[in-house]
């Protein structure tokens, strides 16, 4: 099998350090990651710079491509460029925090995922929720399970998921929930924090996550210690509304 992993925090990030080792028992790995953190960075790419790409080794073994660019310019280049034959799937991650609910619109992680699912392989967006007894062991080998799982079977379309892991040692974890995300917005505050030049320089001061919750939604399983797995589609439409305008 081959395999191409990314992330949106940089090559040298933990979670994708944990991510690496635990894919290779999956087949034939490739790693091409952003040179620095790029969280929030979205479906964003590069269309007016050369993308640099550099080989990293240490101890003398290739450990992946560090790309100057966004994940989803990873994941193009990768496939592009780097790789010999298409990937039978791609991992994103492990990111370094939770990607709940509409919080999938805003991540590099999520985005890098969306991008293999449209060119047709199967795609997987993985992390963790911040915090010290997150099991970053535990989050790699629940991907492999699920590349494992969406190989297994030939498919009508490539599978897109997005896995959310709690802060948790794996025994203190509740158990894994197919659920939808939620939906809810986030309020965001700025302050003031410099002025130079005639700009004036804000920053987020606080953010404020959805208030409302569902049971059946991301954000009520993973707070109560669940690893949440959401199907997604990249189909944007409104069907009911455009059957209204016909």
């Amino acid at each position: 099998m081959r395999v191409l992993l990314t992330n949106d925090d940089g090559i040298m990030a933990p979670g994708l350090t944990a991510l690496r080792r635990r894919a290779a028992e999956l087949g034939d790995v490739c790693v091409v990651a952003p040179d620095e953190q790029r969280s929030g960075s979205s479906h964003s790419i590069n269309l007016h710079l050369p993308i640099a790409v550099r080989e990293i080794y240490r101890d003398g073994v290739l450990l992946g491509h560090m790309v100057r660019g966004t994940p989803v310019d990873c994941v193009k280049f990768g496939v592009a460029e780097i790789l010999k034959e298409k990937p039978d799937v791609i991992i994103s991650g492990i990111n370094d925090s939770s990607n709940f609910g509409i919080s999938v619109l805003y991540s590099g992680t999520v985005a890098a995922a969306v991008e293999g699912a449209l060119m047709g392989i199967h795609s997987i967006a993985i992390s963790i929720a911040q915090g010290e007894r997150g099991d970053l062991d535990y989050a790699a080998e629940l991907a492999v399970q699920l590349v494992a799982e969406a190989t297994a079977r030939p498919r009508t379309k490539p599978l897109l998921l997005n896995v959310n892991v709690p802060a948790l040692p794996r025994g203190e974890i509740n158990g894994v929930k197919w659920v939808r995300h939620n939906v809810a917005p986030y309020t965001e505050r700025f302050r003031h924090v410099s002025e130079e030049g005639g700009w004036k320089h804000y920053a987020i001061h606080e953010l404020e996550g959805p208030r409302h919750e569902n049971p059946a939604d991301d954000i009520h399983a993973l707070q109560r210690g669940y690893v949440t797995i959401t199907p997604l589609r990249v189909d944007f439409t409104d069907h009911a509304e455009l059957a209204q305008r016909r």
